[in-house]
């Protein structure tokens, strides 16, 4: 039985759409500031809320993503006694691969190919001169690229145009390949301390060790946010009677 049909949280998808419209909108007012347009960025009002915008629209996503992953492979694994690694990593191929590539492709060659060749970036300056640079489009950041690892690329500075966005997704394939180990190889209770584990050491790593290797890390791959969605996930999983009886639910934040 695919455990993913029976399952929908109300509210989801209207959570998704207010990190993907702050994603889109510091997108846009980057966009206008690096080319000399008006923009809030601009702003002594705006210009911090926006800069951040961004970054905390997708940190939203990744906590997301934790909690939505982690509720299905709980619910899998009580279920049927076992996760299916199998068809859970087959399942982010088909999903994630596809699409991933064809950005790849087109940010490495019919970006710089229609650049060079045509106008069409001549008005937008500063992604132009990016592009025609050849300097971020050697043989390790397209390894970085073609490994999942474009989040490491950027942190290296190297700028491709098109794709440098896909960072998140770089995040988010790094996480699928341990948290569904974790869930499945240690039982709920040892699952949910590795879960807060996880959590303290990432706040630890950024307050006592902050500018080490481990905090370079840690900010290249920000674990701590699907962290964050995993005990969520967790919580509500082991709590079915907080989804079902508004009743119970009701009587349950009266007491706390």
């Amino acid at each position: 039985m695919d455990i993913k049909k029976h399952i929908f949280f109300g509210g989801l998808n209207e959570l998704r759409a207010i990190a993907a419209f702050a994603v889109i909108l510091h997108h846009i007012e980057l966009f206008k500031s690096r080319d000399k347009l008006p923009s809030l960025l601009g702003s002594k009002y705006t210009s911090y809320f926006i800069e951040h915008l961004g970054k905390n629209g997708v940190h939203l996503f990744f906590v997301l993503s934790g909690f939505l992953i982690t509720y299905l492979l709980l619910s899998e694994k009580q279920k049927s006694g076992r996760i299916n690694l199998r068809k859970f990593y087959l399942r982010r191929i088909f999903r994630i691969w596809p699409l991933y590539y064809i950005i790849v492709l087109i940010s490495f060659i019919l970006i710089p190919f229609l650049a060079n060749s045509f106008t069409l970036f001549a008005d937008s300056s500063s992604y132009y001169n990016i592009v025609v640079s050849q300097s971020d489009y050697g043989l390790r950041t397209i390894l970085l690229y073609v490994f999942f690892l474009p989040n490491f690329a950027l942190h290296e500075g190297k700028i491709i145009v098109g794709a440098s966005q896909s960072w998140s997704v770089g995040v988010e394939e790094q996480f699928y390949i341990i948290w569904p180990l974790i869930v499945s190889f240690f039982n709920k209770k040892v699952t949910s301390v590795i879960f807060g584990a996880i959590l303290v050491a990432i706040v630890l790593i950024n307050f006592k060790f902050y500018n080490s290797i481990l905090s370079t890390i840690v900010a290249i791959i920000p674990i701590e946010y699907m962290a964050i969605g995993s005990l969520g996930g967790y919580f509500i999983q082991n709590v079915p009677i907080l989804l079902h009886n508004t009743q119970k639910v009701n009587s349950f934040i009266q007491r706390y």
